[in-house]
């Protein structure tokens, strides 16, 4: 268990230091995880569907796809954000 020390600050020394632990933590969040691209094949194992499915949401703009040539990738780190949304998608 890390060890606590209590110190004696004021007001602008308290500031000062919750901004600064903010923003270390704003920053650790905004890394992204691998902007890896995926094929269509790994993003599908990745939402555990089908690649069909998979191309359905690129479709309905759910998720953005990236064409290089003739194929189609994702990036990684957006699957990751998209996760969030599409968990609660209902097709109509």
């Amino acid at each position: 268990m890390p060890k606590i020390t209590l110190y004696e600050l004021d007001e602008l020394q308290l500031q000062a230091l919750i901004k600064r632990a903010v923003g270390e933590a704003l920053q650790e969040r905004e890394q992204p995880a691998e902007d890896k691209l995926l094929t269509v094949k790994e993003a599908a194992a990745f939402f555990q569907v089908s690649a069909g499915t998979v191309g359905n949401w690129a479709a309905a703009g759910l998720i953005n796809k990236k064409v290089i040539g003739a194929k189609v990738r994702y990036y990684q780190a957006e699957l990751h954000e998209a996760a969030k949304t599409i968990r609660k998608y209902k097709p109509q």
